[in-house]
């Protein structure tokens, strides 16, 4: 089984190219700009979510297998039934219309959220998206798309989210034999357009053969492969808690790390995949 995380808050790894991975740490107040700080957007805090209808195909380890699609739900005040009160935000009504929609709200188990401290406030993303900064104070935002792949893969395999339907895979596969078809018709009249069709048609025999995932547990073979995952995924987890809790803001700073302001820590007793 893939592992479920393949990535966490990375501290000082080398990118390659004279940057380094930073771990994330929580605002817990406002203050003035500090441009010692990286110089990009802020963005809310989020949600993940999953529609039953929707999946898509990614390359994984070198093979092609359907993977739930995830969508970022903002938590923001006045959007979609949320509202601002006293305590927080409220996002009791846009939970009921959405989960009355077929949504899912995936548990964060384990955490797949991170806050990051820019210029102009909080910086809300996911543990695949690493702050990189560059010689220069120059800063962005690299993706970990296999680790994310990876994790999305372990919705089904844990039980989270329901395997995809034969009806699901049955629009997904039309849906690409509809472009092969409008491709074939633009050739006729834009040569550009024949280099096209034949990806479209290796997308959908790739569509038809891609492994459909499902939940482990059910065989002899299955439970030893969870025991050794869940070994994986806590040992993951303690190597993120140890960096993050080695990148501690300065004595007297009011910004606090991820684990003290009180992030699920994975706790060896807490069951992981599959049990």
């Amino acid at each position: 089984m893939p592992r479920s995380i393949d990535a966490a808050i990375s501290e000082g790894t080398p990118t390659g190219d004279g940057g380094q991975l930073l771990p994330g740490q929580l605002a817990t107040s406002r203050q003035s700009v500090d441009t010692s700080l990286p110089a990009l957007p802020t963005a809310p805090p989020f949600l993940l979510t999953h529609h039953p209808n929707d999946f898509e195909l990614a390359t994984l380890d070198g093979r092609d297998v359907l993977i739930p699609g995830i969508r970022k739900q903002p938590l923001v005040g006045g959007i979609q039934g949320i509202r601002q009160t006293k305590k927080g935000l409220d996002d009791t009504i846009m939970r009921a219309k959405l989960e009355k929609e077929g949504w899912i709200f995936l548990p964060e188990d384990p955490p797949y959220r991170q806050v990051l401290q820019v210029q102009g406030g909080d910086l809300h993303l996911s543990i695949w998206e690493n702050l990189v900064v560059y010689p220069g104070g120059a800063a962005d935002i690299v993706f970990d798309r296999a680790g994310e792949t990876r994790w999305r893969l372990s919705l089904v395999e844990r039980g989270i989210v329901a395997p995809p339907r034969e009806g699901v895979i049955a629009k997904l596969i039309k849906r690409y034999g509809r472009r092969v078809e409008r491709l074939m018709d633009a050739a006729q009249t834009v040569p550009s357009a024949a280099g096209r069709v034949k990806a479209a048609e290796e997308m959908v025999g790739r569509l038809e053969d891609a492994e459909r995932p499902r939940p482990l547990g059910a065989t002899p073979d299955d439970v030893a492969r969870l025991a050794t995952e869940n070994a994986k995924l806590r040992a993951q987890l303690e190597a993120a808690k140890a960096k993050i809790s080695r990148a501690k803001p300065p004595e007297g700073s009011k910004r606090k790390t991820l684990l003290e302001a009180g992030a699920p820590e994975g706790d060896a007793d807490t069951p992981l995949v599959g049990e």
